[in-house]
């Protein structure tokens, strides 16, 4: 997927999403996937021993399987994913920050298949 701001994005079947500067060829963001799973796991526990309620506030990650569908938005600002984690996100191009994460109970249908 690329952009008018000249940005490209790749999704890989680990969750993790490579956003290129086409003028450069440099990586500017790594989105998401596993290692980032792991950095949440993490931040959770550091905030589960200070919330006071004893309740564990999830940290999103971005996604973790495959990333079925991404989308730049018409000013190049954000970045939207999908992924066969039934869950969809939308990224922040300037600082790769995880903007908004929702997770889908509907099933999706990517490919020719529901899931």
């Amino acid at each position: 997927m690329m952009c008018d701001t000249g940005l490209a994005a790749v999704g890989t079947d680990k969750g993790l999403i490579l956003v290129w500067n086409l003028q450069t060829g440099e990586v500017v963001h790594r989105l998401g996937g596993s290692h980032a799973a792991a950095a949440a796991a993490k931040q959770n526990a550091r905030k589960s021993a200070v919330t006071k309620s004893g309740s564990t506030a999830g940290v999103a990650s971005g996604h973790v399987v495959r990333v079925s569908d991404l989308s730049f938005s018409s000013d190049g600002a954000s970045l939207f994913s999908v992924s066969e984690d039934r869950t969809i996100a939308q990224w922040n191009m300037t600082t790769g920050a995880l903007t908004q994460y929702v997770c889908t109970i509907a099933h999706m249908y990517s490919a020719g298949v529901w899931y």
